[in-house]
């Protein structure tokens, strides 16, 4: 266990593709720890599909995050851990300040990479800021903390760039509150529904009271018409009641006797 611990440790010191694949495995984690999926749509990693077109070529980001109304954040994880392993773990003043200008000279070159995002040339809006990840908030405290020396202060020059660096709790927060957007916009969108939905039962009920109204009017007509037309035959003069009535006293074999209560009558 100790060979493979020291062998990991090497690794990510020295192999910058070993350190870019923790880095990007760091932030998966924090996507699914603030409760994004990729299964749900959330975001899209790198080789799922993922390729945006810009000025010269194809672009590949690690990640990028929906946002409600086809709008997405870019994130790009970005490490690099060699200068600043050798700067905290040196003893010689000279050689740390080395070590701090190429800790600093990495995080420039990796902001300026982020910023070529920029020329994304597809239709997906993407945030006007981009967001660089670096895994380690010492690192990025550390290249921060004494611009004079570094002669660049990295904060400003990424703002510069409309680059957002974050680390492991900033991104966190940041991931936090996208969730929290997609459930208001998920209540709005619950909303919206209802109401559509209930535009359209308002509108079919005003329709069946429409034609609830001809029906109305309709069986208004028939009984009016039944009344001039149908009540005299059975209860007028010489009508089918009188009529019964006096085969029934000539002795007519009849079972059955009209109700007297019959609507017919009047």
């Amino acid at each position: 266990m100790h060979s493979e611990a020291e062998n990991l440790t090497n690794a990510l010191r020295n192999n910058s593709k070993a350190q870019g694949d923790w880095c990007e495995v760091q932030l998966e984690n924090l996507l699914e720890q603030a409760g994004l999926s990729e299964e749900n749509g959330d975001y899209i990693k790198q080789g799922k599909g993922l390729e945006l077109k810009i000025d010269g070529g194809a672009a590949r980001p690690d990640f990028l995050v929906k946002l409600p109304r086809n709008q997405w954040i870019l994130i790009d994880a970005k490490v690099s851990l060699s200068a600043y392993e050798r700067m905290v773990n040196g003893t010689d003043p000279q050689e740390n300040e080395h070590f701090f200008q190429q800790h600093i000279a990495s995080i420039q070159k990796h902001i300026d990479e982020v910023a070529k995002y920029h020329q994304i040339k597809n239709a997906i809006d993407i945030c006007p800021f981009l967001l660089m990840f670096l895994p380690i908030e010492s690192a990025y405290a550390s290249a921060i903390s004494n611009p004079t020396a570094a002669k660049k202060d990295i904060g400003e020059y990424a703002r510069q760039k409309n680059v957002l660096i974050v680390y492991p709790s900033t991104l966190f927060l940041t991931l936090r509150l996208i969730q929290a957007i997609w459930q208001v916009e998920k209540q709005n969108l619950n909303a919206q529904e209802i109401a559509d939905r209930g535009g359209k039962l308002y509108d079919k009920f005003c329709g069946l009271l429409d034609e609830l109204r001809e029906l109305y009017k309709l069986f208004g007509k028939v009984h009016e018409q039944f009344d001039d037309k149908i009540i005299p035959k059975i209860n007028g003069r010489g009508g089918l009641l009188t009529q019964c009535d006096d085969l029934q006293k000539l002795g007519a074999k009849n079972k059955k006797s009209i109700k007297k209560e019959s609507l017919l009558e009047n």
